[in-house]
């Protein structure tokens, strides 16, 4: 079984590490456990399954995931910027993660919301993401 949220943490990630840009990528935050969230770390990403289906004639699954991105008070220009981002690298793509599995689709359910946090006043944005996952190799991405 796919574990989708790794897969999507993992995807998140690599594409978003870059030489000018680190993410903290995390499978759950909650503000009112003093989970280390510290603003001037930048922007934390949280990925949660909300849901999801099942094939049952091919190995595929198509989890829908809550993608939040969490920034500091009134710093929406930063939680959006970096939400952008990531549509920018999951929305209609397609990516091989050998050992994670593959995702052979992934559309925006929908788009970010800016949200402030009434416990912290962090700002966020939260969006919705279906993915269609197999794993490696089962089964051919466009054609290939």
């Amino acid at each position: 079984m796919i574990d989708a949220n790794a897969l999507l943490r993992r995807w998140i990630a690599q594409g978003l590490n870059t030489p000018r840009v680190s993410a903290v990528v995390l499978p759950d935050y909650n503000p009112d456990t003093g989970d280390g969230f510290q603003p001037s770390d930048g922007p934390w990403i949280v990925v949660n399954v909300r849901g999801g289906l099942s094939e049952t004639e091919a190995p595929i699954i198509k989890p829908s995931l809550q993608v939040r991105v969490w920034a500091d008070q009134d710093q929406f220009d930063i939680a959006r910027s970096r939400y952008l981002e990531i549509y920018d690298l999951i929305q209609g793509q397609q990516i091989d993660l050998d050992v994670d599995g593959r995702v052979i689709a992934c559309s925006e359910d929908q788009q970010g919301q800016d949200v402030v946090d009434q416990d912290t006043g962090f700002a966020t944005v939260i969006a919705f993401f279906t993915l269609q996952c197999c794993p490696s190799k089962s089964l051919p991405i466009g054609g290939s």
